[in-house]
């Protein structure tokens, strides 16, 4: 009786059960946390093979996204926006301040509180 219900489960599997593909397409819906959650899965190798180029192209595509709701007024967007310019590769802190402080502007306080870091180091 397993193997029918073992059956049964697979066919009644989505297409996308992949994790990583379901991501991959919120992505291309223009789902910044799923574009941003597929590249550090390709930047580290969590449950496929490292492949820096896509997760170039995918965190890329996050920044692009959060960096445009961040222009629409939302402070999440403009603080990850900015976690994302202070990580590897790049590591520009200096693109990342302008968004730290339109995020702690915007009510977050964990921008705030970085910001507050940074000063003080």
């Amino acid at each position: 009786m397993k193997p029918i219900v073992f059956v049964l489960a697979l066919a009644a599997a989505p297409a996308s059960a992949n994790p990583l593909e379901k991501l991959e397409k919120q992505c291309q819906a223009n789902d910044a946390a799923s574009c941003h959650l597929a590249g550090v899965r390709y930047r580290l190798g969590l449950g496929v093979a490292r492949d820096a180029n896509r997760a170039g192209r995918l965190l890329q595509k996050a920044l692009d996204l959060d960096e445009a709701g961040c222009k629409k007024g939302d402070a999440v967007a403009c603080f990850v926006a900015a976690e994302l310019h202070r990580s590897p590769p790049a590591g520009d802190e200096q693109r990342a301040v302008p968004l730290y402080e339109k995020a702690c502007h915007g009510g977050l306080g964990a921008a705030c509180a970085e910001l507050e870091r940074l000063a003080n180091r």
